[in-house]
């Protein structure tokens, strides 16, 4: 997969803007795996859960991983800002 996403040139986000991981999933996994989800057309709950697993995401976490982080990046700005520009650097990856 590659979704074509770098944190190079993103936001800093301080230690207390609620970027701690969830279930030990960080940020930047948690955006590789969001996104990558979506350009590899990854549909079904189980499927999705097995590609997180496959990337470090605790088997049988996703879901609950998953609606976490949305909820942050609704919450805090920085954190919406991020996936949004990694949902971008997707697109421009595939041209």
């Amino acid at each position: 997969m590659n979704t074509g996403f770098s944190s190079e040139n993103q936001p800093e986000m301080p230690t207390n803007c609620g970027t701690r991981a969830v279930a030990g999933v960080d940020i930047e996994t948690w955006l590789a795996v969001e996104v990558g989800i979506v350009v590899d057309s990854v549909h079904r709950p189980a499927e999705q859960d097995a590609y997180a697993a496959a990337r470090g995401v605790p088997v049988g976490e996703w879901a609950a991983v998953s609606k976490e982080w949305n909820v942050r990046a609704r919450k805090d700005f920085r954190v919406g800002a991020r996936l949004g520009a990694a949902h971008q650097a997707a697109a421009d990856a595939r041209g």
